[in-house]
């Protein structure tokens, strides 16, 4: 059975999102503003930063995370980073109720594009930031010029961040043309 909790931090701009699918899966999608001062490079201060990242999801949610955890990390310059926790089941290891081990792939994407349910909600500055692709009858808007963390808090009102298919996406989508999609008032 999966249970599915979604916890925030500030909706317009959303520093930090979580969604608990259930006590073996977590996606945290964390803003710039908590990837300011990360390494992705240094595989002990991510070790670090998830410690401590699992030390606050313990105390301010509730949600006891302990054991080996699979971490693959998407990370984009525009929005920040998106973290899959997934925990592995090893029967052979017996941990203790605070003991967190992990095994950490980061993923350094160039970009994420934003999956748009309703293009005609937002702005015509929001859209003229971007570049709009059509995939599967699903429309993708990637930024190409620079945003703020307001622009993307409002993009992600009536949108989902994809991040692992951005690279098929681009690559077989086809381009629409964004003038056709601006409000004409």
């Amino acid at each position: 059975m999966v249970i599915y909790k979604e916890f925030s931090y500030n909706n317009v701009g959303e520093k930090m999102k979580i969604l608990f699918f259930d006590e073996n899966k977590l996606i945290i999608y964390l803003n710039n503003y908590y990837c300011i001062d990360l390494d992705l490079k240094s595989k002990d201060n991510l070790e670090k930063y998830f410690r401590a990242l699992f030390l606050k999801i313990n105390k301010n949610y509730d949600i006891l995370l302990s054991g080996y955890y699979e971490i693959e990390m998407f990370y984009d310059s525009t929005y920040g980073i998106v973290i899959e926790i997934n925990k592995d089941n090893l029967d052979y290891f017996d941990y203790y109720n605070d003991t967190v081990d992990m095994r950490i792939k980061v993923n350094n994407s160039k970009t994420f594009l934003y999956e748009i349910e309703d293009i005609f909600i937002l702005s015509n500055d929001i859209l003229k930031k971007g570049i709009l692709y059509k995939y599967n009858n699903k429309l993708y808007l990637h930024f190409i010029k620079k945003v703020t963390d307001i622009d993307i808090g409002k993009v992600l009102e009536f949108a989902s961040i994809e991040y692992k298919k951005v690279d098929e996406i681009i690559r077989k989508g086809t381009v629409l043309n964004i003038e056709n999609y601006l409000c004409k008032y």
